[in-house]
């Protein structure tokens, strides 16, 4: 009799699947703002009238706009859509800028993975998603991400486009870059950046620049057809756009001649607020501002470092492809100061921090294989307490916002929003619906947002005619290792807390 056999096929071992590479930089970029969720600043910001444009598209559709800010419709058509299906809310204003920041960090994560590899990638992608200039404004809107996230779409496509001898890859290169020169012009400084590259593109491949400039000249013919047809000016949205330095600012001294041409014009450069105060020799005091500045220049300053240090004997990293990179953002940089001659805020530079982040992504990983451990930590920590400690301290509005709410809600006679204060608190309905103040005729009592103390509006409502009702600060609490970063320099000194005042007329 035979003894039956049960037998067992082994099975077939299932690879794990890897986890995104862009996962972990996007888990910072959430952290991030989930410990201090600032979004819409409003008043003066371009916030402001980037929302005044959602607004108008969320109920009348596409809007002829009024100013530069109205013109970029690859923001504002998207927030106004965002308006019109989800409601008006501080929430609902935050989540396509909170989008694009995502978009921005996935098509960084995917163009440095391509070209240098997985681990390469995810430490840039942490290293941009720790620098405050991108992570800071994730929820607030503003044009510097979709800007970078176009053209890093464009990039993602180009790549590709080359590896496969693809014309459609191409072409959606093209379109996705007009996208970017629709965000706003000075997209268009890329392009000469990126021509440090073009000895290193086989000589079979430039047909490929052909399906990729149509595409790029049809984009653009569209907006211009769109304008033609709804304004009979098809020239309209550049036109704004070459204009904005003629809308006063306090960024230039006060007399400066705003009717001149911006273009290689050295005297916007000389005349432009320096962000960090540092007024040495005008045509490097950009540089130095930079440089200097929390919210980009420890990414700058470390990817300029690692640099050196990688191609020196003691490093011996050998990667022709990094110092390009940094030359890109170097070209790019002196276009913008000195050839459009924008603001030089740090806003203008995520192109300058994506690039240092990917020079640092993929000099960590091969300096640590080398044993140069200590230089990698100390790189990391740095980096790191930098992008916690400036988002941290950075200023909210929701407690004030909240607050202000109650206060409206148990006024018992006529009460008034300060004008600025409007455009502070646009969302709460209880306020919408409160007149702006109009003045010192105006006897009604006055709600207003200030930074600092409600004592230092004493001008505005002179003592004898007017009585601080109520008054409450917002301040937000400082751990002692940031006050001790502060002591040194290495943060900016926060800015005034917020406080909530309630202004009444004497009887």
């Amino acid at each position: 009799m035979m003894r039956s056999v049960s037998m067992r096929l082994p099975q077939e071992s299932v690879p794990a699947r890897p986890i995104p590479a862009a996962l972990i930089p996007l888990l910072l970029l959430v952290a991030l703002k989930a410990v201090n969720p600032v979004g819409f600043i409003g008043g003066a910001a371009d916030d402001s009238h980037y929302l005044d444009a959602a607004r108008c598209i969320a109920e009348h559709g596409l809007c002829v706009p009024t100013s530069h800010w109205w013109a970029r419709l690859p923001l504002t058509a998207p927030m106004g859509s965002m308006l019109a299906l989800a409601g008006d809310s501080r929430f609902t204003v935050s989540l396509v800028p909170f989008a694009y920041a995502v978009a921005t960090l996935i098509l960084f994560v995917a163009n440095l993975r391509f070209r240098f590899g997985r681990t390469a990638a995810v430490i840039g992608g942490c290293v941009l998603a720790w620098t405050p200039i991108l992570s800071g404004p994730a929820l607030q809107p503003a044009i510097d991400t979709p800007e970078l996230c176009w053209a890093l779409a464009a990039l993602l496509a180009a790549q590709h486009g080359l590896e496969r001898r693809d014309p459609r890859l191409a072409a959606l290169a093209g379109a996705a870059f007009a996208i970017a020169v629709l965000c706003r012009p000075t997209a268009l400084a890329l392009a000469p950046a990126t021509l440090i590259f073009a000895p290193r593109i086989p000589r079979d491949r430039w047909s490929l620049l052909r399906p990729a400039m149509l595409a790029f000249l049809l984009v653009l013919t569209i907006e211009l057809a769109g304008y033609a047809v709804a304004t009979g000016d098809p020239f309209l949205g550049w036109s704004l756009s070459l204009h904005h330095t003629r809308i006063p600012t306090s960024e230039l001294p006060a007399g400066f001649d705003l009717s001149q041409n911006p273009l290689l014009n050295m005297a916007y450069v000389q005349a432009w607020k320096r962000s960090m105060g540092i007024e040495w020799f005008w045509p490097l005091d950009p540089l130095f501002n930079l440089l200097a500045d929390p919210r980009i220049g420890l990414t700058l300053v470390t990817a300029g470092l690692l640099l050196l240090f990688g191609m020196s004997r003691k490093g011996d990293v050998r990667e022709p492809l990094l110092p390009l990179l940094a030359g890109a953002a170097a070209v790019h940089f002196l276009i913008l100061v000195f050839v459009l001659a924008i603001d030089p805020k740090p806003r203008m530079f995520l192109p300058q921090a994506a690039l240092t982040a990917a020079i640092i992504g993929v000099l960590l990983p091969r300096l640590w294989n080398q044993g140069h451990r200590p230089v990698v930590i100390a790189a990391l920590a740095m980096l790191a307490m930098r992008g916690i400690a400036v988002n941290y301290v950075t200023p909210g509005i929701w407690q004030a916002e909240a607050r202000a709410r109650q206060w409206a809600a148990a006024a018992t006679g006529p009460l008034t929003l300060e004008p600025l204060t409007a455009r502070v608190l646009p969302f709460p309905p209880e306020l919408r619906v409160l007149p702006v103040h109009g003045g010192a005729a105006d006897r009604r009592a006055v709600l207003a947002l200030v930074a600092g103390s409600c004592a230092s509006r004493a001008n505005d409502y002179p003592r004898r005619d007017w009585t601080l009702a109520r008054a409450e600060g917002f301040a937000r609490g400082e751990p002692k290792a940031m006050r001790w970063l502060r002591a040194r320099r290495i943060l900016l000194e926060p800015d005034p807390p917020l406080s909530l005042c309630l202004f009444s007329p004497r009887v």
